[in-house]
């Protein structure tokens, strides 16, 4: 919820989204050796000097949420920040974008489950099910960054195909009159009527008077 309001502050989700996949993919190829050594120091260090009390509980409970929160995190930013992007890049149609977004993370987080669990993991390890995970996270990055890419340069060329219309209808108005300001009546022809000429002296006594009020 708080990173779907972010999102509303970000000039391109989308870019966000890529970073946000960037890092996880990081994360992804340091976690196991991570992993290990954490669970190393919490047997040799940490569970011996708590056992038989409760601190062993916290402390199984607060290094498991130390190693699996960040990513956890991550993950669930994954979603709000690749759907703000999409609908701001397809504003038309903003239910049917939504739908099958959450349709395609549903069904390729089930996808990913099944392969990973039945299949990667009995053929690569979890250090080599792990690697194919952040390799797909950085492909995954590098695609939304082309297309975020992509969508700016139709934006600018939408933007300057517009200001360019907009100064041909300038320049057909321009066209229209050439001179580009009010006409002026004739000294000789005011307000409808022929127009007396002023002496000389009248002339001088009201030099910014208008004709009409001769």
């Amino acid at each position: 919820m708080l990173v779907g309001r972010w999102t509303e502050r970000l000039k391109s989700p989308l870019f966000g989204y890529a970073i946000v996949e960037g890092l996880i993919g990081t994360v992804g190829l340091v976690f196991h050796d991570l992993y290990i050594a954490v669970t190393n120091w919490a047997y040799q260090s940490v569970f011996p000097h708590t056992a038989g009390s409760v601190s062993l509980t916290i402390a199984k409970w607060a290094i498991a949420a130390a190693l699996i929160l960040p990513q956890s995190v991550l993950l669930g930013m994954t979603f709000p920040l690749m759907t703000a992007g999409a609908l701001r890049w397809i504003a038309d149609r903003p239910g049917r974008t939504l739908s099958i977004l959450y349709f395609a993370n549903s069904f390729g987080a089930a996808v990913g489950v099944l392969i990973a669990g039945f299949y990667l993991v009995e053929v690569a390890g979890l250090p080599g099910t792990i690697l194919a995970a952040s390799i797909l996270n950085f492909v995954v990055a590098i695609g939304a960054i082309v297309a975020t890419r992509a969508h700016r340069v139709r934006t600018a060329e939408g933007e300057v195909g517009e200001r360019l219309s907009n100064q041909g209808n300038r320049g057909q108005q321009f066209r229209g009159n050439p001179a580009g300001t009010r006409r002026q009546p004739s000294p000789a022809f005011c307000c409808g009527r022929p127009s007396a000429p002023r002496s000389r002296r009248s002339s001088m006594r009201s030099p910014g008077s208008g004709c009409c009020r001769w």
